[in-house]
């Protein structure tokens, strides 16, 4: 969802009114950390995954296709998904 949100925030910031997303890839890092443990249990190795999306757009300027089904109003995107994950509205 952050990604979807920040491609419509780039398409604002550049002067364009709607985009479509070229393509897409789930990119996720993980790592592990050692917890120390006690003289009671071992140490104990915690998997860390970072998500990580990458996404190709293409904006363009005007009023979006009602035909095109990958076309996205970029207002729009941030009026509605920004509240949900905690953007800070009117940037």
């Amino acid at each position: 969802m952050h990604a979807f949100y920040r491609a419509a925030e780039l398409t604002v910031e550049n002067g364009f009114d709607y985009f479509v997303i070229v393509s897409g890839a789930n990119n996720p890092t993980s790592m592990a950390t050692a917890m120390q443990g006690s003289n009671y249990s071992p140490i104990i190795v915690v998997p860390i995954v970072f998500p990580n999306q990458v996404i190709v757009i293409r904006s363009f300027k005007g009023t979006k296709p009602n035909d095109q089904v990958n076309a996205y109003d970029a207002r729009e995107v941030m009026k509605y998904l920004g509240p949900q994950i905690g953007a800070r509205q009117g940037k």
